[in-house]
């Protein structure tokens, strides 16, 4: 990672993140989505400024569909997203989140929303800014949040106040963030301070104020310092240290703490920037982990060790050591894998050989012979993969089969469409061969690109996918084995 990318990660770190305040269900959704907006912004696919998923979840598929909650995302000319709101099974509004952009598409204010937990009366629970410098450079931050998962805050505002065990309070607490970053001439991060102010909404702010100062040294490309110092509720005090090659790549990294609590951290790399060496330390000079790797002109990894020192178990056993050696052919298909692993001060081997059948380039079996020996035991197990392929080269068929203890037994086939787009796959276990253990079935539009409809069925349910030709999804749907259906819809709006 280099110097000036390092800053900026760590810069971003005490940001507040709204999303950890939303309700989970449908979030994987509204996230997936944002990424289709980047990937698509620049395309002129995107055709809509909103988004509604709608949860849903029925006894059977014969049922009515019950609605459990709905998520509206919406967007601004430039897929910047504005809105995020969830909306409750009976249509009411939960907690919604309202962003601000200015005309270079940065963010400069949020606020948040929640409903009270008895009347659905909106209330504000945090807002945020943030304010740039003439370079463009995030300079000064502010947020304020509420903690509406405390007491009884909401029903306090509209009446509904409810008792309290003895000794319960009924304040509701809140936390000011106040962030400040200076830059040198350069545009390089040279102190970060945040104030962070507690208090109640009956109190007020409290005097317990905690005050974080970070000062970072970036005084060449090769070496980095920051210097932590914190006060009031904030407990630590350390600086780190960061080192980098001509190229870039980090070579050292400290923790240092004013308590004693230290790390370092040293890395070695080849001249094509591959780690081949790594070491871990308590103090300097004493390692208690290392990890090694060796690498061919080809970029195969050849060998790995991995050491834990006795210090690093405490002292008071032993340390399980690891090392793996592997052998490649001139076609990067790797011929032999050993891994020595120290088992409670016993060596433990594991070999792995590879004998394989070619034609045409195509490997169509790989015999793997395992055995494992240690102290008063040994193992032995073969596996064979077969392979079979159409006329432009797809795989339509692989077969495991074998004996012992790393031994799979299972049949996979694959068929495809004209334009070499998978539409079946089916797995066999070796209890029921003739009976599919899974099944996944591929609809495509017209001309055979762009997927219609996903379809995957295995023992314990079903699940369905539904798309947009242009890749937005319509549709996901589980059904268990019970008949049990939940799952969203997404509706676009222009």
């Amino acid at each position: 990672m280099k110097r000036t990318t390092l800053c900026i990660v760590i810069l971003v770190l005490p940001m507040v993140v709204m999303a950890q305040y939303y309700r989970r269900w449908n979030y994987t959704q509204y996230n997936d989505y944002k990424t289709f907006l980047k990937s698509n912004e620049d395309s002129g696919k995107v055709k809509f400024n909103a988004v509604t998923v709608t949860g849903f979840f029925a006894h059977d598929t014969a049922s009515p569909r019950r609605t459990v909650l709905k998520t509206i995302s919406r967007f601004n000319a430039r897929n910047m997203d504005v809105f995020l709101g969830y909306i409750d099974s009976n249509g009411r509004a939960l907690d919604s989140t309202i962003k601000f952009y200015d005309d270079k598409n940065r963010f400069i204010k949020g606020t948040g929303y929640r409903a009270d937990d008895s009347a659905f009366v909106m209330r504000k629970v945090n807002e945020y800014y943030d304010d740039y410098n003439s370079s463009g450079k995030r300079e000064k931050w502010y947020s304020f949040n509420i903690d509406y998962y405390s007491n009884d805050y909401y029903g306090e505002k509209v009446g509904h106040l409810k008792k309290h065990k003895r000794g319960e309070s009924n304040d509701v607490s809140y936390t000011k963030t106040y962030g400040v970053t200076t830059y040198n001439e350069a545009g390089d991060p040279v102190k970060y301070m945040v104030v962070t102010i507690p208090g109640t909404l009956q109190k007020g702010d409290s005097k317990d104020t905690g005050v974080q100062i970070s000062v970072y040294k970036c005084d060449d490309r090769h070496q980095l310092i920051f210097i932590h110092d914190s006060g009031g509720f904030f407990d630590y005090n350390y600086t780190e240290y960061y080192r980098y090659n001509a190229r870039g790549k980090e070579i050292f990294q400290a923790n240092v703490s004013r308590k004693g609590d230290s790390t370092f951290t040293t890395r070695v790399y080849d001249n094509r920037d591959t780690l081949t060496e790594e070491y871990f330390y308590d103090k300097p000079g004493v390692y208690n982990h290392r990890f090694t790797r060796t690498v061919d002109q080809d970029g195969n990894i050849t060998k790995t060790e991995e050491n834990l020192e006795e210090s690093y178990t405490g002292g008071v056993s032993c340390p399980n050591d690891k090392t793996t050696i592997r052998v490649y052919d001139n076609h990067y298909r790797i011929l032999s894998y050993t891994e020595t692993n120290q088992s409670n001060g016993q060596a433990e081997i594991t070999v792995t050989t590879h004998k394989y059948v070619i034609d045409h380039d195509r490997v169509m079996t790989d015999s793997a012979f395992i055995t494992q020996k240690g102290y008063l035991h040994a193992i032995t197990s073969m596996v064979i993969k077969e392979y079979k392929y159409d006329s432009t080269g797809n795989e339509t068929e692989e077969v495991k089969k074998g004996g012992g203890q790393y031994t799979t037994n299972e049949r996979t086939i694959w068929k495809y469409n004209t334009q070499g787009k998978e539409t079946y796959m089916a797995n066999y276990n070796n209890c029921v061969p003739d009976k599919p253990q899974k099944e996944e079935f591929y609809i495509y539009y017209p001309g055979g690109k762009s997927l219609k409809k996903f379809i995957s069925k295995e023992l314990y349910g079903k699940e369905i996918e539904e798309y947009t030709e242009d890749g937005r999804k319509l549709l996901e749907e589980i059904i268990d084995y019970n008949g049990t259906c939940s799952g969203s819809e997404f509706k676009y709006d222009k």
